[in-house]
C-alpha cells in the first residue's frame, strides 16, 4: 500500500527535472529535503544563483483554484511590504505542473527560529500577524470555504470515532475499542463546552487568516520576522494565528500582551476571542490526531510518527483532553 504512494514517485530525477522545465534554469543537482509532511518540500541548488524551495503539493489536496489563491495572497501580502515567502513567477506563472506533480518555487529565507519566551521576539510575531491581517481582510476567500469551528471539532471527532471499515483507516491508526465509551464522554463534554463558550463570544468577526501560524512557520532573519507556508490559508478568527505562540500558563497574559501590542499597531484585535483559546486548542488536538490518521497511507507517516496508534497513543490523548478539559473549567469558573 505505501509504496503505491504518489509521492513515491518523486524521486530526484523527477525534482530536478520539476524545477528546471518550471524555472528555466539548471540545477547543480543538489537536493536537501525540508521539514514537511502534508506536502513535499526541498532545497534545490542552481548553477546561476542561490538555492531554490520547491513545494510539491499533496495530490487531490487542493484544486489549482485553491493553491492559486494561496499565491494570490502572498502575492499581495509582498507587493504591501509584508515579510512573506511568496511563490516566485517565471513566465508569468507560480503554478506549475510536473510528471503528474503540482508545484512552486519560492526564494531560500535564512534565518533562525524566534524565542519562545523572547518577549522582544513575540512583539514581533505580533506586528507581522497584525500586519498580515490588515492586508489580508482586503482579501476575502472565495474558493476556499472553511467551517466553523464547531464544525470543525465535530469532522475531526466523527473521524475519530469512525470505524475502519467506515473511513478506510488502517488498525494501526484506529482509535482502541476499549477506550472508545471514555472518549465519547470527553468529546461530548468538551463539544458542549465549545458551544457554550462560542455562543457567550458574541458574534467575532471572521476574515482570512494564516491558518497554521506555529512557531515553525515563523524566521527571524537579519531583516526581521519572516512568515511562511500558507498552505492553510483559510477564513477564521485572528485568535488563532495569535494563541499558538503561547507558552507556559504562568506567563500567558505577559505573552497576550506583548503579542496583542504587537498586533494593534497594524490591526485592531477582538479581545472577546480570547475566550475561544480553550476550543481551539480542542480542534487543535483532535485535528492533529485525524491528520496523522487521514495521512496513514503515506509511508513518510509511519516512519516519522511509530508512536502514532499505539496504546500509549491513545491513553496520552485521553490524559491531554481531560486536562485541557480541567483547565477549561478553571478558566471559566
Amino acid at each position: 500500500m505505501h509504496s503505491e504512494h504518489p509521492f513515491s514517485q518523486l524521486i530526484p530525477d523527477v525534482i530536478i527535472d520539476a524545477v528546471e522545465s518550471s524555472s528555466d534554469q539548471y540545477t547543480n543537482y543538489q537536493i536537501y529535503p525540508l521539514n514537511s509532511y502534508e506536502n513535499r518540500v526541498y532545497q534545490v541548488g542552481m548553477e546561476d544563483g542561490p538555492a531554490l524551495i520547491a513545494k510539491f503539493y499533496r495530490p487531490d489536496r487542493w484544486s489549482n483554484k485553491q493553491i492559486l489563491e494561496e499565491h494570490t495572497a502572498l502575492s499581495l501580502l509582498e507587493k504591501k511590504g509584508v515579510p512573506v515567502a511568496a511563490p516566485l513567477a517565471f513566465n508569468g506563472q507560480t503554478l506549475f505542473e510536473h510528471a503528474n506533480f503540482r508545484l512552486s518555487l519560492t526564494n531560500k529565507v535564512i534565518g533562525n527560529a524566534p524565542e519562545a519566551e523572547d518577549l522582544d521576539d513575540l512583539f514581533q510575531i505580533g506586528e507581522l500577524i497584525g500586519e498580515t491581517h490588515s492586508v489580508l481582510t482586503k482579501l476575502p476567500l472565495i474558493g476556499r470555504q472553511s467551517p466553523s469551528l464547531i464544525e470543525s471539532i465535530e469532522s475531526q471527532i466523527k473521524w475519530l470515532l469512525a470505524s475502519p471499515s467506515d473511513v478506510s483507516k488502517t488498525q494501526t491508526s484506529t482509535l482502541p475499542h476499549a477506550l472508545q465509551k471514555e472518549f465519547i464522554t470527553l468529546f461530548d463534554s468538551l463539544m458542549q463546552m465549545s458551544k457554550d463558550v462560542m455562543s457567550q463570544s458574541g458574534s467575532i468577526q471572521r476574515q482570512t487568516i494564516h491558518g497554521d501560524c506555529h512557531a515553525s512557520n515563523l524566521l527571524k532573519s537579519i531583516t526581521g520576522m519572516v512568515l511562511l507556508d500558507f498552505d492553510d490559508i483559510q477564513t477564521g478568527y485572528p485568535c488563532q494565528d495569535i494563541w499558538l505562540h503561547l507558552t507556559a500558563k504562568e506567563h500567558h497574559q505577559q505573552q497576550l500582551s506583548e503579542l496583542i501590542e504587537g498586533y494593534e499597531s497594524h490591526h485592531p484585535f477582538d479581545r472577546r476571542s480570547l475566550a475561544l483559546i480553550d476550543a481551539f486548542k480542542l480542534e487543535r488536538t483532535v485535528r492533529y490526531a485525524a491528520w496523522l490518521s487521514q495521512r496513514w497511507n503515506d509511508p513518510a507517516f509511519p516512519k516519522a510518527f511509530p508512536w502514532f496508534g499505539t496504546q500509549d497513543y491513545w491513553l496520552g490523548l485521553r490524559k491531554e483532553l481531560i486536562d485541557l478539559k480541567a483547565q477549561w473549567r478553571n478558566d471559566t469558573e
